[in-house]
C-alpha cells in the first residue's frame, strides 16, 4: 500500500513497515518483528525508548537511530508550516511540565532513561523558541 497520506496516525502496519524500511538495513532488520507485533501509525508515534526493549530492538545505537528518525516523523506530523512564538512557547511548557511532574515522581537517586530522553526533547524544543526569540 503507497503511502500517499502525510496522516501518520492512520498508518496501517504495512506502511509503517514500508517507512521502516525506507530507514536502512541497521532497522530494517527489526521490520518482521515489528510488524508482527503490530506497529501502526498510531503506535509508531507514540514510541519510546522503553517499548523498543519489548518489540525486540535491544541495541542502543539502533534505539537512538529508531528514535530519531521516529521524532523526525512526529515533526513532520504534527507541525504546522508556520511556527509561531506562542505555539513554540507551549510546546516548552507542556514538555517541561511534564519532566517537572516525572522528577518529582521520582524518588530514586538514579534516573531511568526515559527521564533523560524526556530531557533531551525539553533541551530540543527550547532552541527554536530561542531562535524565535532571537530574530
Amino acid at each position: 500500500m503507497p503511502m500517499t497520506s502525510i496522516n501518520v496516525a492512520e498508518w496501517s502496519v504495512e506502511q509503517v513497515a514500508d517507512w521502516l524500511s525506507g530507514l536502512g538495513p541497521t532497522v530494517a532488520r527489526y521490520v518482521p518483528a515489528l510488524r508482527e507485533r503490530g506497529l501502526d501509525g498510531a503506535k509508531l508515534l507514540t514510541l519510546r525508548c522503553d517499548d523498543l526493549e519489548y518489540l525486540g530492538v535491544h541495541v542502543i545505537g539502533h534505539q537512538e537511530l529508531l528514535l530519531e528518525a521516529v521524532e523526525h516523523l512526529r515533526n513532520f506530523h504534527f507541525e504546522v508550516s508556520r511556527e509561531c512564538v506562542a505555539r513554540l512557547a507551549l510546546r516548552v511548557s507542556v514538555l517541561a511540565t511534564g519532566l517537572a511532574r516525572s522528577l518529582a515522581a521520582h524518588c530514586d537517586a538514579r534516573l531511568e532513561t526515559q527521564t533523560l530522553a524526556d530531557v533531551a526533547s525539553t533541551v530540543h524544543a527550547v532552541k527554536p523558541l530561542v531562535c524565535w526569540l532571537d530574530r
